[in-house]
């Protein structure tokens, strides 16, 4: 794959990224409630109504989890394509040395772990090979993450990883696929 493919990767699920945040944030409008209680969705032999979504949304507490998982599925999908297209383009092109010295790597490939497995960290590896802290600075805000051996076995939070953060990760892939890549 070409360097411009990769790139163009990234973009489309830069993308998806921006999509799934306007459908977040259509879905908190109490004005979306009348729309989706006339839509169908219809998949191949079946249709879902639209009013089990606004009936779901028009009660608060419901509202919240149904609005707080669908960020996180967004998240999770979010992460792990970015980091997993960028990771095999490396792999591929014999670039993965070059990968493993950017200062977002270790953070980025902690988090694509965590939430591909249950949204726990899991620092047994980087436990036994001594890698730990894991920091990151955040390109825009300039705040830092710092992951601990003491974090071990714990949920995952948006202090970690939220939508603002992995903007601001993807932001630095982009970057790295831009100029740090042949």
């Amino acid at each position: 794959m070409p360097t411009d493919d990769l790139v163009a990767e990234l973009e489309i699920i830069t993308n998806n990224l921006v999509l799934g945040c306007a459908a977040l944030a259509f879905l908190d409008l109490p004005s979306c409630h009348d729309m989706l209680d006339i839509a169908q969705m219809t998949f191949p032999g079946y249709r879902v109504p639209g009013a089990q979504i606004a009936d779901a949304l028009r009660d608060e507490r419901r509202k919240t989890h149904v609005l707080g998982e669908f960020a996180k599925m967004l998240l999770r999908t979010f992460v792990r394509d970015a980091y997993q297209v960028v990771e095999e383009y490396c792999r591929n092109t014999n670039q993965l040395v070059t990968l493993s010295k950017q200062p977002w790597y270790q953070f980025a490939r902690l988090m694509r772990n965590s939430l591909s497995h249950g949204s726990r960290l899991d620092l047994g590896d980087y436990v036994k090979r001594q890698q730990l802290p894991i920091e990151w600075v955040s390109p825009i805000s300039g705040e830092e993450v710092t992951v601990t051996k003491e974090m071990d076995g714990c949920s995952l939070n948006t202090r970690q990883l939220s939508l603002t953060r992995a903007w601001e990760l993807l932001q630095q892939m982009q970057q790295f696929a831009q100029a740090g890549l042949s």
